[in-house]
């Protein structure tokens, strides 16, 4: 079986932190990769009070306020959708299918939070030109 590993490059969208307001992850530059997909981990040590909700946005600049929300004929498998309290404890997985250049996972706050305990990450695979380093 052939190592992938030099196929694929991690981007960390947020660091792990217990959030008491929703973060906005970086914008992801695709470019050089063909796929893109998004991981969500939602802790269950701290996951206390109200709702979010998980979307991924994309643009042709890096700036996120200038980003669109991602269709769904644009997500590979499910979208991502409502965080509530009871998700503590699950990982969510998503790929981006579309054209733009940039991406960037945006959760956004329905109800206020207490704290949540969460990391995101993005994982570029399938590139243009080999190795990646």
């Amino acid at each position: 079986m052939a190592d992938k590993s030099t196929e694929m490059k991690i981007v960390r969208l947020f660091d792990v932190n217990a959030f008491t307001n929703p973060p906005t992850s970086v914008a992801i530059d695709r470019l050089g990769f063909e796929s893109l997909t998004i991981l969500l981990s939602l802790s269950t040590g701290v996951f206390i009070g109200g709702t979010g909700t998980a979307t991924l946005k994309h643009g042709d600049t890096s700036v996120v306020a200038n980003m669109t929300d991602v269709p769904a004929s644009e997500y590979f498998g499910s979208t991502l959708g409502a965080l509530v309290p009871a998700d503590a404890g699950k990982d969510y997985k998503v790929s981006y299918r579309g054209s733009k250049r940039y991406v960037s996972l945006v959760i956004t706050e329905d109800t206020a939070w207490t704290s949540w305990l969460m990391s995101g990450y993005g994982l570029l695979s399938d590139p243009i030109k080999l190795p990646i380093a």
